[in-house]
């Protein structure tokens, strides 16, 4: 087994690679970032495996626009940020079928989301969150976006 560390220049072998040039020392730096916006900015915390339950506490700070997200065997978890001089809005989907809490604002304590599915929240001047689950059906017309799911409305908190 060799190893080899030299200050000057900066060269370092692993055991595993056949060759220096191999070697990757921005693994650790590209991995941090993705999971503060996933974990932190956008809260999204996986409670049991696969995201059968979860739990998401958005915490966007000063930024206007924030969204991401990832995908298990069950489907989709995303969560969308955006805030204007009017309104703060927050879109979150998560898998048909899982079970998680939802802490926004007022909503700190939860807003259970039983079946999963696509929520939409906004938050006003006057600090009042409104929305809910957001109604998706097929909508048949002409054109590019002929029977994919449009948004159809939305049942209240």
């Amino acid at each position: 087994m060799k190893t080899t560390l030299t200050l000057f220049p900066c060269f370092i072998e692993y055991p595993a690679y056949w060759s220096s040039t191999r070697n990757s020392h921005a693994h650790g730096w590209s991995a941090g970032p993705t999971s503060v916006l996933t974990d932190s900015i956008l809260g999204i915390k996986l409670l049991s495996p696969l995201g059968k339950t979860w739990s998401i506490t958005p915490q966007p700070g000063d930024l206007t626009h924030v969204e991401g997200g990832f995908q298990t065997s069950l489907g989709k978890f995303v969560v969308n940020y955006d805030k204007t001089a009017e309104e703060e809005v927050l879109e979150v989907e998560t898998p048909e079928g899982s079970f998680g809490t939802l802490n926004w604002g007022d909503l700190v304590g939860g807003t259970n989301m039983e079946t999963g599915g696509k929520w939409r929240l906004t938050r006003g001047k006057d600090g009042k969150i409104k929305g809910g689950k957001v109604r998706t059906s097929f909508v048949h017309q002409k054109g590019p976006d002929q029977g994919r799911p449009q948004d159809t409305g939305t049942e209240e908190l």
